[in-house]
């Protein structure tokens, strides 16, 4: 009991190629260096155990060796020591037999939570139960305040992570982190980091903050850089853009040096994934990184250089099969200047025929005859001089269609892409995978462009960039589309991390207001008939395309397994990657880890005091998701009482 002996790797490394579990007695193990832990029995030689769990390695073997070997050993000669003296017990009782790879389930509360001793089982159960209690998730801000004021820093630290810090906060640091992150690779999950620190500041500060980013005076004092559509105005009831919203971290833009020191925390996560697994994931935010006023304006000028596009295009209800040609181009140039008034004369941009066909010249660069609308993006560039000529044309109400970007903004803007591409770079000296967040939706055409823009530069082989898209919005379909299609026709891997969406409530209630068109799908039924269709589109181009289903919801898991199954998808081949929070649906989480699919927790961590706007909204998120809590904390508990009678019945025994 407690032996430990390396032996030499079989076939597809695996079973090992010494036949030797009839020479060893029940109580003793071996690790092959393919990462399977095997238990030994005199009466069937070589079998993966099944008891509750000694250890599966999911690293390949030279990482294996080359990571934290002392902390490996430790905890796999400390779990062989607590399991081995009672196996033969257990294992008419409490044994957990791991699911067959085509037998999936989500009900199994002995693979969900073996990686849970039984205290941190409890504890889940105690922090969800908690969460039902409106007025604690109502007041958790108020609550954890004036604990810590009452209690002081030491003793508040240590009931938060005895509480909810712990249910769902992986730790501080590194060090306190890495022993949980090996822990969840034993059972076949890989981390998403994610610092988790936020600053906690008043509507006050949230709308003096707006003021600063937005720099209302100067928007003012330049007409033509006044947005056409409302959707992209400031407006100081919306100034906090943290209300509504649940499941995602906002930024205040400060100063670019504060941009600066953003760029070193997310190096810092990038260098504390490093070697974590075979492949660490970080998620950034690109308002982290620069004026949330200049995403605002190059947001409603790349919308529109797509309304432009709409306007002089053949129409056609399909976004993706619009073509512009030289006819529909000449026309619309046409009308647009005769549509100008009196007021605006000596701005008038008369073209003839052959001045026009050189326009379109510019643009039509395959010289096909039809300009598609990526090509049209692509020409019509916010950088590129051609957008000058597009800022002369005006409808008939003298606002102009198209506002490109000032010298001050694209000097602003270089700036971002700098700051997020050397995170990718860094990120890619480190093996590490960058998911970009998606934003509200005057921000996200100015983040989706930045992210595409890397993506053909650092995505030749493989998916380093992720894009996110947000299922509940409206227009999700033929964007994601139009960016895969883009994506084939230059040659990268296309890397989407596909969400429902974190921003609908204040989404809605900003269109309401600022009386625009409704951005959001009109019910959850049809977000989620978007969520499976685009799941559907991204496995039918798989060889194209990397994906992260970010999903609590089992039925989209499952649909996405049958895709997978579809296309001949295999599991290990890191196309297709599940994930889900850090100490949430972890019965989805797990069973897919065991069942040998790529899955992936988002494992936030930060001290206690930065945290706490973290910890407030997995409280509202976990109300807000009613039934899957509700089954997550039913079978915690079955799986606690499971395990505490089953105790009690052992010790009764042995008495």
């Amino acid at each position: 009991g407690g032996n430990l002996a390396l032996v030499v790797p079989g076939p597809n490394n695996h079973q090992p190629s010494l036949f030797i579990g009839s020479l060893l007695p029940i109580g003793h193990y071996v690790i092959t260096t393919s990462g399977c832990l095997w238990a030994m029995s005199s009466s069937i030689g070589m079998a993966n155990t099944n008891i509750r769990m000694i250890a599966t390695f999911r690293s390949s073997p030279v990482s294996f060796y080359d990571r934290r070997k002392a902390m490996l050993y430790r905890q796999i000669v400390t779990s062989i020591h607590l399991q081995s003296g009672d196996h033969a017990k257990r294992e008419g009782n409490n044994s957990t037999t791991l699911p067959e790879k085509d037998s999936l389930t989500f009900s199994n509360h002995h693979i969900a939570y073996r990686n849970m001793s039984n205290w941190e089982l409890l504890r889940a159960v105690l922090v969800y139960k908690s969460l039902t209690f409106n007025y604690l998730v109502e007041n958790a801000t108020m609550i954890m305040k004036k604990t810590r004021t009452l209690l002081g820093k030491t003793l508040f630290d240590k009931v938060m992570r005895a509480t909810i810090y712990g249910q769902f906060v992986a730790g501080e640091n590194r060090e306190e982190i890495m022993p949980k992150i090996l822990k969840m690779e034993d059972y076949g999950v890989s981390p998403i980091l994610d610092y988790a620190t936020e600053e906690d500041i008043s509507r006050h500060q949230a709308v003096k903050a707006m003021n600063k980013e937005m720099v209302q005076e100067k928007l003012e004092s330049v007409p033509t850089r006044v947005p056409i559509d409302a959707q992209f105005q400031a407006d100081e009831r919306f100034a906090d853009r943290r209300e509504n919203v649940y499941s995602a971290r906002t930024y205040f833009y400060e100063c670019e040096q504060k941009c600066n020191e953003n760029v070193n925390t997310f190096k810092r996560c990038i260098h504390t994934a490093d070697k974590m697994c075979k492949r660490p994931l970080i998620a950034v935010k690109v308002t982290a990184l620069g004026e949330p006023r200049l995403l605002l304006q190059l947001s409603a000028t790349l919308t529109q250089m797509e309304n432009v596009f709409n306007l002089v295009a053949e129409q056609s209800d399909n976004p993706m099969d619009r073509y512009v040609t030289l006819e529909s181009f000449t026309r619309a140039l046409h009308k647009l200047q005769v549509q100008k008034d009196s007021m605006i004369a000596s701005e008038e941009m008369p073209l003839t025929v052959g001045e026009a066909a050189e326009v379109y010249s510019w643009i039509d660069v395959d010289q096909s005859g039809k300009i598609g609308i990526i090509e049209w993006c692509n020409a019509l560039q916010p950088h590129m001089k051609i957008t000058n000529f597009f800022s002369k044309l005006k409808d008939g109400t003298g606002k102009p269609l198209f506002v490109p970007l000032e010298k001050e903004d694209l000097e602003q803007w270089k700036k971002v892409f700098d700051r997020l591409q050397r995170l990718v770079e860094f990120a890619i000296q480190k093996n590490v995978t960058l998911m970009v967040d998606a934003e509200q939706t005057y921000f996200q055409p100015a983040i989706s462009r930045l992210t595409k823009d890397l993506q053909k530069v650092y995505n030749k082989d493989i998916g380093y960039v992720f894009n996110t898209y947000q299922c509940y919005l409206k227009e999700t379909p033929w964007r994601l589309a139009m960016d895969l299609a883009e994506a084939k026709r230059n040659n990268y891997i296309f890397g989407v991390k596909l969400v429902r969406g974190a921003y609908m409530d204040q989404e809605r209630l900003r269109s309401q207001t600022l009386n625009y068109d409704d951005p959001i799908q009109p019910d959850y039924e049809a977000t989620t008939q978007c969520y499976h269709s685009m799941l559907g589109l991204i496995m039918d181009n798989i060889k194209n395309s990397e994906i992260i289903v970010a999903t609590h919801n089992e039925g989209s898991v499952k649909f996405a397994i049958d895709k997978m199954n579809e296309f001949g998808i295999q599991k290990d081949a890191c196309k297709v990657l599940f994930g889900q929070l850090y100490g949430m649906c972890d019965r989805i989480t797990y069973a897919l880890g065991a069942a040998g699919y790529a899955a992936y927790k988002l494992v936030p961590y930060g001290p206690v005091d930065e945290v706490l706007p973290y910890l407030t909204r997995r409280a509202l998120e976990n109300r807000g998701f009613v039934a899957g809590a509700a089954r997550e904390r039913e079978l915690m508990w079955k799986e606690f009482k499971q395990r505490y009678f089953s105790n009690k019945s052992d010790s009764h025994a042995a008495d």
